[in-house]
């Protein structure tokens, strides 16, 4: 996969696990990336930290679970895929993002950890606050990943944050769409959502005004990217009164097997699709999303 040498995928040894392992390797198969896997876990606090674990002890606890990371290496990670791993005892979130920065990772696959979010602990308190501060691309895995994928969304708002996240969705899209469409194509959908109404002049102003917008928008990133021949890049336009809930139809209605979104806006940039919207999608999404960090879509002009 194009610039993903290094992936770092997350795994509390739970069964849920299973398909976040699958899915990181199955990317560092495509891309023959180097895979390091980690479990971290805290110690317990309290007035009884001292004591042994109900009759396992601390050496114990660490061999079990360096265990059952290598049982679960052997079963969900593809043969032939460079694969290191590591249990630490840290707090889960800054252990994720120290070793993601000790090993110069490309990307960091996580698992929701929850079987519905509520309120804004979206994923569960480890990959939420892993997504909100990571330098590093976050995949979150929220089902079966199949490669190659046949459909891939990336919501725009035609903002910096959104043309970034367009320009890493395009790479995605031709690298891991390969042959996965009906006619032997990938597809790639790039989603405006027109929030307000025009009345009578809807049609009118989508028309001469938002899809002009939009086609310059692909244009430019194609040019900046480049195109593809085995991919195709559809434009949509929607209208409603929420951008999240118009994603999440589109999700719905498309059978989408990723999402790509941009994260993390700062400063002047009020319109880029982040915060809010990005945890709406995240939120409302039936499929995997991959949140996009300034790093990657901050250009100098």
């Amino acid at each position: 996969m194009e610039k993903i040498k290094t992936i770092l995928v997350a795994t509390d040894l739970r069964e849920r696990s299973a398909e976040v392992l699958k899915a990181a390797g199955k990317l560092a198969q495509t891309g023959s990336a180097r895979l390091h896997v980690l479990h971290a876990f805290d110690l317990p606090s309290g007035p009884y930290t001292g004591r042994a674990d109900e009759g396992i002890s601390f050496e114990g606890r660490i061999n079990e679970a360096k265990s059952t990371l290598q049982r679960q290496i052997a079963e969900h990670v593809p043969a032939g895929v460079e694969v290191s791993s590591d249990v630490v005892i840290f707090v889960a979130h800054k252990a994720i993002l120290e070793h993601a920065a000790a090993i110069n990772a490309d990307l960091i696959v996580l698992g929701t950890h929850r079987e519905r979010p509520v309120g804004d602990a979206i994923l569960g308190s480890t990959a939420d606050r892993v997504v909100r501060t990571s330098d590093v691309p976050c995949l979150v895995v929220r089902s079966q990943l199949t490669v190659p994928l046949r459909k891939v969304l990336i919501p725009t708002d035609m903002s910096a944050a959104s043309e970034g996240a367009l320009d890493v969705a395009l790479r995605w899209t031709r690298t891991l769409c390969s042959d996965g469409g009906p006619a032997g194509k990938g597809e790639l959908i790039v989603l405006h959502v027109v929030e307000r109404q025009m009345g009578d002049r809807k049609e009118e102003f989508e028309n001469t005004v938002v899809r002009p917008e939009l086609r310059q928008v692909v244009t430019a990133a194609h040019s900046r990217v480049g195109e593809e021949a085995g991919v195709t890049v559809r434009e949509e336009v929607r209208w409603g009164p929420s951008a999240v809930d118009e994603i999440g139809s589109v999700i719905r209605q498309e059978q989408i097997d990723l999402v790509v979104v941009a994260t993390h806006g700062h400063g002047a940039l009020k319109r880029a699709l982040v915060g809010g919207v990005a945890t709406g999608v995240a939120r409302v999404s039936s499929c995997s999303v991959l949140l996009v960090p300034p790093k990657l879509w901050t250009r100098e002009e």
